[in-house]
């Protein structure tokens, strides 16, 4: 008789690791003329579903680990945005550079050119990336109109915006 109590405390015992690694089980009834279900046995494992034409299921809340996958394509990391501001002279051309920090590379860019008095008083004749002699940045260029006297003691600014990062290739 003592056998008996024995073998059951090894079975059970046997068991704990079993059950320690069993995975979470949601239980759920599809109704298909509405095409919505409801879940079942979250409180009660005894628990079915509210009507025999209803399709009981179940999945896994962890499924089995996949395999590895390959790495990824290589990426941009450290994104930021530069400015630099420069007062052009009232008349003749101006630029505005905004740099990239050291390592760093320019995805794009953009200006905001304030003219003295307001109105357009110059053009931006180009704006764009510049990547070489190891800087990374945007320059933007203006022409002022040589036959405007601004006479308003403002400055005209030009604003250089740049969009860095590192990145990866």
């Amino acid at each position: 008789m003592r056998l008996i109590p024995t073998t059951a405390l090894a079975i059970l015992v046997a068991m704990i690791p079993r059950a320690a690694e069993a995975q979470e089980v949601i239980y759920a009834c599809y109704v298909k003329n509405s095409g919505t279900m409801y879940r079942i046995k979250a409180e009660n494992p005894a628990e079915t579903c509210k009507s025999p034409n209803h399709v009981e299921f179940h999945w896994n809340v962890e499924g089995v680990a996949g395999e590895d996958g390959e790495d990824g394509a290589p990426g941009i990391s450290g994104y930021e945005r530069v400015q630099r501001t420069e007062e052009l002279d009232p008349v003749g051309s101006g630029s505005a550079f905004a740099r990239c920090p050291d390592g760093k590379r320019v995805l794009g860019g953009g200006y905001q050119y304030l003219p003295a008095g307001g109105g357009n008083r110059g053009e931006v004749f180009s704006q764009g990336p510049q990547t070489s002699g190891g800087d990374d940045g945007w320059i933007v260029s203006v022409l002022r109109d040589h036959n405007i006297d601004p006479g308003t003691g403002q400055p005209t600014t030009l604003t250089a915006y740049a969009i860095c990062a590192y990145v990866t290739e």
